[in-house]
């Protein structure tokens, strides 16, 4: 083949033994793109290009607590965020722990300031029926206390044995010698019988003479006092006796005749004595006696007679009521006039 030379101006001869071309025509049209080719290895990184300028500073972000709850004992912990990422609002979850062990004791703190003193009265204490309920109310405040006490009345109790006659004690001086007591009721007289024959003498009877006079030891006696005695005769039978504390008269299983005269000197006008016999426990009062003053030169005095009588051995005391502090002096008889049937 035979190339061409452009800036010859002419074409070559052709060679013997070869076709010639005429010149070259106007370039044809483009023709379709062919299908793309495998795509060839990777070509060696370039060079690392220069750092890019710095950017613009961002927003403030914000982070907010919302709310804390208490969960449930064995609940897990959780926080979950209510707001924005850039304006977190967090709400907290956090289960209560199960009890702990109880600790150690702590250390004795130090003492308080002394608070102020309080008081206890008793305002009054009553006896009530037997059987009830004790009881105390108070009627003040808790530093001021005002007590009521009510106090059921116990139930009596069996009498006790009859304990042995103490020792007599020294004989006193000699008291004003009272009046004579009154004389007793005399008793019916009995249907005469037919007389029998003179039979022989028999034993003594069973009533024995038992009688004795009993004196007030002088002194100043006070509104419910027992009044103090002591012997001043009495024909030692037994039966009738002084006890220890010098008040009490015990008398044997009988029927006794009991007369008592007491008097008050240097009393005030208007003052008063009242003699109550108690025999046990219970008062004597239809046997009671009363005197009243008008005058301060008037002397008191207060007796009289009652018959008791018991087929166990009882006792007697005599009990003074006043308006005042009394001086007392007077004398007790007692006759035994039956003996226990």
């Amino acid at each position: 083949m035979h190339t061409i030379h452009p800036n010859s101006g002419r074409l070559p001869p052709c060679p013997p033994g070869f076709p010639c071309w005429g010149a070259p025509g106007a370039a044809g049209p483009t023709g379709p793109r062919g299908a793309a080719g495998p795509t060839g290895p990777s070509g060696s990184a370039g060079i690392p290009g220069a750092t890019g300028p710095t950017g613009a500073p961002g927003a403030w972000g914000t982070i907010t607590v919302g709310t804390t709850a208490t969960g449930d004992p064995g609940l897990a912990a959780s926080v979950t965020n209510s707001g924005t990422p850039q304006s977190a609002i967090l709400n907290f979850s956090i289960p209560r722990g199960s009890t702990g062990p109880a600790g150690p004791r702590g250390q004795t703190g130090p003492a308080g300031v002394p608070g102020p003193a309080g008081t206890v009265a008793v305002a009054m204490t009553r006896t009530g029926q037997p059987g009830g309920h004790a009881s105390v109310v108070n009627t003040g405040t808790a530093q001021n206390a005002v007590l009521e006490f009510y106090i059921p009345q116990g139930p009596t109790g069996p009498r006790g044995a009859t304990g042995a006659a103490g020792p007599q004690g020294i004989q006193g001086q000699q008291g004003i010698e009272g009046p004579t007591g009154m004389t007793g009721p005399t008793g019916p007289a009995g249907t005469p019988g037919i007389p029998g024959a003179t039979g022989p003498t028999g034993p003594a009877g069973g009533l024995s003479a038992s009688y004795a006079q009993l004196q007030v030891l002088p002194g100043t006696y006070q509104n419910a006092d027992i009044l103090r005695l002591y012997l001043y005769y009495h024909n030692f039978t037994g039966d009738i006796v002084l006890e220890s504390d010098n008040q009490t008269i015990r008398l044997d299983p009988g029927a006794y005749l009991i007369t008592y005269l007491f008097q008050a000197s240097s009393v005030a006008p208007g003052d008063w004595l009242r003699i109550v016999p108690t025999v046990g426990r219970s008062d004597r009062d239809p046997y009671d006696a009363t005197a009243h003053s008008s005058t301060s030169a008037e002397p008191l005095s207060a007796g009289g007679s009652f018959i008791e009588q018991g087929p166990v051995p009882f006792y007697i005391q005599f009990r003074l009521e006043c308006a005042a502090p009394l001086s007392i002096t007077g004398t007790v008889g007692v006759v035994r006039i039956a003996s226990p049937n």
